[in-house]
């Protein structure tokens, strides 16, 4: 997959949905306005596959939850963590 970059040295900011192939990008460190998105039927499943990748600088959900928020705040392995903002 090759991302054509702006004028900058950054990829431009957008949504990108590459199916299954999503784990690329929890495989490799990027630089950029990058954020990974899931869609999940099972938290503790998304948690587990956070946790296990090589890097954690920052992590979020966006929910309406309080609970599921601060459950998910005390689990995940990562430096910073935001609900509801990043």
């Amino acid at each position: 997959i090759e991302l054509k970059k702006a004028n900058g040295s950054f990829p431009s900011v957008g949504i990108l949905d590459f199916g299954n192939q999503w784990r690329m990008f929890e495989e490799e460190e990027i630089f950029g306005p990058v954020a990974l998105v899931y869609d999940y039927d099972d938290l503790s499943r998304v948690v587990a596959a956070v946790n296990e990748g090589p890097y954690g600088l920052a992590g979020g959900i966006f929910c309406h939850s309080q609970a599921t928020a601060m459950t998910v705040g005390q689990t995940l392995e990562v430096g910073t963590f935001t609900w509801n903002d990043y």
